[in-house]
């Protein structure tokens, strides 16, 4: 009786091992999967970058990064400058160096704020970057926006 369960012991403690191993190794399979690309810095902002716009008078604040795991959340923060306000469809191209090569993001949005007002345009970047620097940011209208007024229906 007691031989039967030495072999009873043996077999639980044998098991035990097994989902331990497989356990530990998951886990670490899934460290692995999600940590973010290399930096010397987790969050990274940029006052007073250089704004190109010809089309309409804004100008960028502060362009910020923060990696979370498997992307890069980049914000930029658009100051108006127009009398009148500024409402349109842009288009922010952020030059930057990652790893001491140069790199371009494009980022998109809807202006709709009055002279003075900051507007946040940001996005996700796959897979996460590594930011040396910001250089430049140079914002494009895509299209003139007027609150109220209806758009013009494509003829065919």
């Amino acid at each position: 009786m007691l031989g039967r369960y030495r072999w009873l012991l043996l077999a639980v403690i044998v098991v035990g091992l097994v989902v331990t191993g497989v356990v530990v190794w998951r886990g670490h399979e899934r460290e692995q999967e999600f940590r973010p690309a290399p930096t010397s810095k987790e969050a990274f902002t940029a006052d007073d970058v250089p704004v190109t716009s010809p089309d309409i008078n804004v100008g960028v604040g502060v362009v910020r990064w923060k990696h979370h795991p498997g992307y890069t959340d980049w914000a930029c923060l658009i100051e108006c400058r127009e009398s009148d306000g500024c409402r349109a469809e842009i288009q922010l191209v952020v030059d930057y160096v990652s790893s001491g090569e140069s790199k371009r993001l494009t980022l998109g949005g809807r202006l709709d704020s009055t002279y003075g007002e900051t507007v946040r345009i940001g996005r996700a970047q796959r897979p996460a970057v590594v930011v040396d620097r910001v250089d430049q940011v140079t914002v494009d209208v895509l299209a003139a926006y007027h609150p109220g007024v209806p758009k013009p229906t494509p003829m065919e």
